[in-house]
């Protein structure tokens, strides 16, 4: 009897799962995630109405989404929101060549109690991109001209997720490695 309360304390305190032999065959996943960048596109009868395009025009609403898939044949853990943005940023290449990267802001949280998703093989995780609030990412390279309203930058944009071997990855058996996105062409449209 006292084993068995051991073990399960030993696994609530630790952030253990239950199906630790999940966790074991997961452990060594580095290449199990593929990453996409998903803008919805505007179309009117059946063609393309307009490239692909981000704005600032209501900080509040505007946002795309950023979908992680596990591409592996067993489950992967990775970190839920708000843990995911400690490994999610941005990389925006301009027209003429510079790279800018986009992190996350870092936010402090008095009671949180850290989690992970769990993906089993062929399942995805959908995140929604907030990127001109300025509460959760930095700013990202509008044109900002104020003497011309409606100005636009043609840039590239990767998402990138990493994360990096840690003891407690390990023991966890969290996903480890980098995932690049496909570059994906769009407009930073500025209306201010």
């Amino acid at each position: 009897m006292k084993p068995k309360i051991i073990l399960c304390l030993t696994l609530v305190l630790s952030g253990g799962r239950p199906g630790g032999s999940d966790v074991a065959q997961c452990a060594d996943a580095s290449s199990a995630v593929k990453i996409k960048i998903d803008i919805p596109e505007l179309s009117r009868d059946d063609r393309s109405a307009f490239p692909r395009f981000l704005e600032n025009r209501n900080p509040s609403r505007d946002h795309f989404f950023v979908v992680i898939e596990n591409t592996s044949s067993k489950p992967i853990f990775i970190p839920n929101l708000p843990e995911m943005y400690r490994w999610l940023h941005f990389e925006i290449t301009t027209a003429d060549g510079k790279t800018i990267i986009v992190n996350p802001i870092p936010h402090e949280y008095a009671k949180y109690v850290r989690y992970d998703l769990r993906l089993g093989p062929g399942e995805v995780a959908v995140r929604e991109i907030y990127y001109c609030d300025g509460r959760d990412w930095e700013k990202f390279p509008f044109p900002d001209d104020a003497q011309r309203a409606n100005t636009a930058r043609k840039v590239t944009l990767r998402a990138v997720f990493e994360r990096s071997v840690s003891t407690n990855s390990q023991f966890l058996g969290c996903w480890t490695g980098k995932a690049v996105s496909e570059p994906y062409e769009v407009l930073l449209k500025d209306h201010f």
